[in-house]
């Protein structure tokens, strides 16, 4: 991922025009690293850049570090069962492989709710910020990612976001912190026990 980031934004951004290849290709593998590892510096303004490296950035900042480390995203072992299992689809076989080795049927379906919870959270985030903010979308959709990425990137709006636009961002650093899916556990585990408390009390 990082390679492939690296390699369109070399071919697609110029960063102002006046740049020589050598800083462009640094830049462009500064931006990439730091979007997908989620640590959140830049070294070109980032409102400066084209739609599509905005884009791009999005997408890495989604994917998101390694579970190794401490980064955010959705992790790139998740994306890697996620291609696996669309792989598998497409060629018609049973079990979802990587590079030859069998993903547990269990890992992948994590991997799927994962998926689903993240962009969900990422989904209503940026509805809800549309709602109370005035900037454009492709600013808010921005936003929104690198704070559920706990990314830290920005277009340059984080400051004039209204008091609610701004709990909407600090809720889906937190969500993005804790991790969508452990998120929805835990509300779906507190919500059995309230309910398995009722029905003792009903039997007492």
């Amino acid at each position: 991922m990082l390679i492939i980031g690296t390699l369109l934004l070399f071919l697609t951004e110029f960063y102002g025009g006046e740049t020589t290849s050598a800083n462009r290709l640094l830049f462009s593998f500064f931006q990439a690293m730091s979007a997908l590892t989620t640590v959140g510096f830049n070294s070109v303004a980032m409102g400066t850049l084209s739609k599509s490296a905005i884009l791009l950035l999005c997408i890495l900042m989604i994917i998101g570090a390694s579970p190794a480390g401490t980064g955010g995203g959705l992790k790139t072992t998740t994306f890697s069962a996620i291609w696996g299992l669309m792989k598998s689809v497409v060629t018609g076989n049973k079990d979802v492989k990587i590079w030859g080795a069998t993903v547990p049927e269990d890992r992948v379906k994590t991997a799927v709710a994962s998926l689903s919870l993240y962009l969900s959270a990422l989904t209503l985030g940026t509805y809800l910020l549309t709602l109370v903010e005035k900037s454009t979308f492709v600013e808010l959709f921005f936003e929104a990612a690198s704070a559920l990425g706990t990314v830290g990137l920005s277009l340059g709006i984080t400051g004039s976001l209204t008091e609610l636009g701004k709990l909407i961002i600090i809720l889906l650093m937190y969500i993005g912190r804790v991790g969508p899916l452990t998120f929805g556990m835990s509300l779906y585990v507190r919500s059995e026990i309230i309910f398995d408390d009722k029905k003792s009390d009903l039997a007492v």
